[in-house]
């Protein structure tokens, strides 16, 4: 499954992850279980990621892809000194830990809030482009939209 699919199966009401959503991550429970990762590391990997605006121990989609691939780069090989991710800037002006192309950047993101809208746009009772959507629907699209302000490319010279 993709960070996206994970991070949709396991966030809770108001689309962000924390210790206790992560416990329904099958995958990462094996890995705690076959001390593969120690809870200890989970925490501290947990810890340096920048939270959710408004919160402090809660993880949105771009905080969640940083701790997933956080999590695989401990199983992958070292092949090369050569790197293919990016460092993600944050809200504050720091920079999170590195993704992989595509992970959250801000094509990922244009392409996750079109698919989006076109889910909202399915039933053709509905007026387009989600304007007809619950509440859920559009906090879930302001996440999207607010992930996507953050991006390096959105920024006016």
């Amino acid at each position: 499954l993709s960070p996206k699919e994970i991070f949709e199966s396991i966030c809770d009401d108001d689309f962000l992850v924390g210790m206790d959503e992560l416990q329904r991550w099958g995958e990462l429970q094996e890995m705690l279980a076959d001390e593969e990762l120690l809870p200890i590391e989970l925490q501290n990997m947990f810890a340096e990621i920048p939270k959710a605006p408004g919160t402090n121990d809660k993880l949105n989609e771009s905080g969640f892809t940083v701790l997933y691939y956080a999590i695989d780069d401990l199983f992958e090989e070292d092949s090369d000194d050569d790197s293919d991710s990016v460092a993600v800037d944050t809200a504050d002006g720091t920079q999170s830990q590195d993704i992989p192309p595509g992970g959250s950047d801000d094509d990922s993101l244009k392409e996750e809030l079109l698919d989006y809208i076109a889910e909202l746009s399915r039933d053709p009772n509905l007026l387009p482009c989600g304007l007809d959507s619950t509440e859920r629907e559009q906090e879930r699209m302001l996440d999207i939209v607010a992930d996507l302000e953050e991006q390096r490319s959105n920024l006016v010279i």
